[in-house]
């Protein structure tokens, strides 16, 4: 998870600004706009998922596990098919966009971002979730473990 953050953090850096999100064991949600005369979006996402492979695979071979040479294999036995690589594929090659263009609209993906973990039942209460921005749209940004920029929506 730690490597997740870091690499939103090198992010917000170069105009990312983060409005909410939730880190799952195998996807994240994001709800994420640039900067005012920032890089466009594509770029930030590919830097991110630039960044955080390498950081992945430097992580995964420091780690004396058994396990470690099967993932490695798997992720360079992905990479081979694609030609937008290097070496390794940890990410999908695809992203899912979605314009926010109504406030109703983006209060129920910001819903459904926050839910994630209640959903596949990790937690009854989303601000139990320690890898998620809803504790900051609660009075408790301090907890949040990156900096958000709270959307001002009405409640639903």
């Amino acid at each position: 998870m730690s490597r997740l953050f870091d690499s939103l953090k090198f992010c917000h850096k170069k105009d990312l600004r983060i409005h909410a999100f939730v880190i799952m064991s195998n996807y994240l949600h994001l709800i994420i706009s640039r900067k005012e005369d920032g890089e466009p979006l594509s770029g930030i996402t590919r830097d991110f998922k630039k960044h955080t492979s390498k950081e992945l695979v430097k992580t995964i071979k420091s780690i004396p596990e058994s396990w470690r040479e099967w993932l490695l294999r798997a992720f360079a036995r992905a990479g081979k098919y694609n030609p937008n690589n290097k070496n390794f594929q940890i990410w999908q090659q695809d992203n899912h966009p979605v314009g926010l263009v109504t406030m109703k609209f983006t209060r129920q993906k910001l819903d459904y971002v926050h839910m994630n973990p209640v959903r596949t039942k990790i937690v009854f209460n989303p601000l139990d979730y320690a890898h998620s921005s809803a504790t900051a749209y609660f009075g408790k940004a301090v907890m949040c473990p990156l900096e958000v920029e709270v959307l001002d929506l009405p409640l639903m």
